[in-house]
């Protein structure tokens, strides 16, 4: 049995991580804990201890976000709808509903799902924007991002992903290797929402300046 009554939390820099929080987990009841980071272990006595961390189980890679097939299947209507107003096909409009939210991955294999909060936005709206990141800015994700002072490389093929980590993606969606100079279109990603859209010659260096990010 657990019980919060009333329980907040605030960290040092005045972030409030919980606020007044309330509920009750009865005796063989389960709890299913989400965000936008990895939970931390306390102590050795803590009963955080004892979860089940699924972040990358292939088994619930699927269970965050909405399936390619999910999307076909449920939202044809609005997909019908929403192909007439941008004066597309309807593959057409599915290619670009994936180029923008099709990016959360929760397993090594390349198994991914749609963001659901951005997606159901989107067909609401009838409109693309960067939803997620417009309901809060994620200041730790962005300073994570910043403190990165590695220098990895990764070659990519196309429509392969480059996992940056913070939930950061760069994927080459497509390589044109006839163009002189060979040509590269790159999309830089954050938790399935599209941050940059850009097409590379061979030799150019793709940057994104730190100031997009603040």
């Amino acid at each position: 049995m657990i019980q919060f009554s009333h329980v907040s939390k605030e960290y040092d820099n005045s972030y409030k991580a919980l606020h007044d929080i309330s509920f009750f987990v009865d005796k063989g009841e389960f709890v299913f804990l989400t965000g936008v980071s990895k939970f931390a272990k306390t102590g050795i006595f803590s009963g955080l201890n004892n979860l089940v961390d699924i972040t990358m189980d292939e088994k619930y890679s699927e269970l965050c976000g909405w399936t390619e097939g999910e999307i076909r299947d449920y939202f044809k209507e609005y997909i019908d709808k929403f192909a007439k107003k941008e004066n597309l096909t309807e593959e057409k409009l599915l290619e670009k509903i994936k180029l923008w939210y099709n990016g959360f991955r929760f397993t090594k294999k390349d198994i991914k799902v749609y963001n659901p909060f951005s997606t159901l936005k989107m067909f609401d709206e009838k409109d693309f924007k960067y939803f997620w990141f417009e309901t809060g800015t994620p200041t730790f994700l962005i300073k994570l991002v910043k403190e990165q002072k590695t220098e990895k490389k990764q070659t990519l093929a196309s429509g392969k992903t480059w996992i940056l980590g913070g939930g950061y993606n760069l994927t080459a969606e497509e390589i044109d290797a006839k163009t002189s100079p060979r040509q590269a279109h790159l999309v830089l990603s954050r938790n399935g929402s599209k941050l940059d859209d850009r097409v590379l010659a061979e030799g150019q260096v793709y940057t994104y300046s730190e100031k997009n990010l603040a």
